[in-house]
């Protein structure tokens, strides 16, 4: 990333570091757990394994790259005659030297005595600290963390009980090996009046035939954090599939009709099956 001198304000690094670094992160941290469970799979032949193996590695060290630098760079402890006490949203010593993304108070403006200081990161930035959890999104001086709103809602009394929404994240516009991997993703925590949804997850053509191995998974997870609520899935296609090679086909979620047998379509995606070649996963 390239940022013009005369454009650089005292909040640059904290956007950088906000806007652009840890949603990086967030991404590289999802890609590669998706590798891990590749690497793991009993399905999935060596070769791509090998190739998950060297990603893996490659996409590993890119975040620790981009974990130091934000350590080092994007918010460093400021220079102090000496340090009392440090946390990551701010820190007490003697003799703090201010700096753009750092601001310092003296023991005057804060109505103490003495030569006690105190330095804050502006906005969402934060001071590293030692063992500190890397996914800490806490800021220092910033409207979030000092105002405290007061919010008063009036929620007239209806039945919003129903089952968890689930989307489609990270489906890929072709099929061209004998797998589909795909990212499945909870929407809200299953607690109170969020019910468990149980979904069906396969390929089929368009006209109805099946044509991979059909997954079943039960999204019940009450986990708060989004991140913990994002489910892969690796899809095995059948010899089926090789007589609609070059055509476009639906990966399709279904869900069954409570209290009877029946099935119904919950939500669809289009794919383009185009193999270059009858796959060694294909098994079904």
């Amino acid at each position: 990333m390239q940022i013009y001198l005369h454009r650089y304000t005292r909040d640059t690094m904290n956007l950088v570091l906000n806007r652009y670094l840890r949603e990086y992160q967030v991404k590289l941290r999802s890609r590669i757990a998706h590798l891990t469970d590749v690497q793991a799979s009993s399905t999935v032949s060596t070769r791509d394994k090998t190739t998950a193996r060297k990603e893996f590695d490659k996409l590993t060290k890119t975040l620790h790259e981009c974990e130091e630098w934000e350590r080092q760079i994007v918010l460093p402890l400021p220079t102090a005659d000496v340090w009392t006490y440090r946390d990551r949203r701010f820190a007490f010593g003697k003799g703090i030297v201010p700096t753009p993304n750092v601001k310092v108070f003296n023991s005057g403006e804060l109505g103490l005595g003495g030569e006690l200081s105190v330095a804050s990161p502006r906005s969402l930035g934060r001071f590293p600290l030692s063992g500190s959890g890397k996914r800490y999104v806490h800021g220092g001086i910033s409207l979030q963390e000092i105002v405290v709103p007061a919010v008063k809602i009036h929620k007239a009394r209806t039945d919003d009980t129903g089952p968890v929404e689930v989307e489609l994240l990270r489906v890929p516009a072709k099929i061209t090996t004998g797998q589909v991997a795909i990212s499945l993703f909870q929407s809200k925590p299953a607690i109170d009046k969020i019910l468990p949804r149980t979904l069906r997850v396969g390929v089929y053509s368009k006209d109805g035939k099946e044509l991979s191995e059909l997954k079943t998974f039960t999204f019940d997870s009450k986990q708060t954090e989004a991140r913990q609520r994002e489910v892969g899935m690796l899809i095995t296609l059948s010899h089926a599939a090789d007589a609609f090679n070059n055509q476009e086909v639906d990966l399709r979620l279904e869900e069954t009709v409570p209290g009877t047998n029946q099935t119904v379509t919950y939500k669809t995606h289009p794919l383009r099956l185009q193999k270059p070649f009858a796959s060694d996963f294909d098994e079904l």
